[in-house]
């Protein structure tokens, strides 16, 4: 949803959908219920950090200042090519991480 393409959350919401099928074939229906407990948990953290990502994308001025700050902080441009990438699953905690780590690199840099 972040770059607007979307295949990735395609294919591994497919990959989620076939697997509770196939457990409700084999177990009883209940076990559709594990699509959407496997959505919540997985797929739905990284729809909302990719749509707050888009709304900060909206606002050009504070777009530039971020996309400055994270050139000078390499924790927080880490931190959000991961989290945009897939390379780590997002959540309340990894978006804390986010903002923890900006401010950390900040503090950081205005010791120095």
């Amino acid at each position: 949803p972040f770059t607007g393409e979307g295949m990735f959350l395609a294919l591994h919401t497919a990959e989620l959908a076939a697997a509770s099928a196939l457990a409700s074939l084999r177990f009883g229906a209940d076990r559709l219920k594990g699509y959407e407990e496997e959505f919540r948990r997985h797929v739905s953290p990284k729809v909302q950090a990719c749509l707050l990502i888009q709304r900060l994308l909206l606002r050009p001025r504070l777009t530039d200042a971020l996309i400055r700050r994270a050139s000078r902080l390499k924790g927080l441009s880490n931190a959000l090519v991961s989290l945009s990438g897939d390379y780590v699953p997002a959540g309340p905690r990894v978006l804390w991480g986010l903002a923890s780590r900006a401010l950390a690199d900040l503090a950081g840099r205005e010791a120095a």
